[in-house]
């Protein structure tokens, strides 16, 4: 993967993670709270459609090209233009420049 530039970071994204509340009746209810929103660059990697039951269903894989941080993870999910994407994978793309890529799938729709 080539350099990037900061410049190039020009979508805004939301990172979420998964979270444990208290209900208030003794058990636990899990949501999705922002964890941190950042600039990114973002690269379309592939997208796929299949028919189940009758209905015609889509996934989209996006690469999410940012600086590097070490408080994302695969558990987390990116929220951009009103849709999630999954987490698949995380890498350093370069250690010196330190950028990251996050590669992530969207349910399906």
């Amino acid at each position: 993967m080539p350099d990037h530039c900061g410049s190039e970071f020009d979508e805004y994204i939301e990172i979420q993670s998964l979270t444990e509340t208290d209900d208030g009746y003794g058990g636990l209810t899990e949501e999705w709270a922002v964890k941190i929103n950042l600039w990114a660059k973002v690269i379309d990697v592939s997208g796929t459609e299949v028919e189940v039951y009758g209905r015609l269903e889509s996934t989209r894989s996006i690469s999410f090209v940012t600086y590097y941080r070490d408080d994302i993870d695969e558990k987390d999910r990116v929220y951009l233009d009103g849709r999630y994407y999954y987490i698949k994978y995380i890498e350093n793309v370069n250690r010196r420049c330190g950028f990251l890529r996050v590669v992530a799938d969207s349910e399906r729709t």
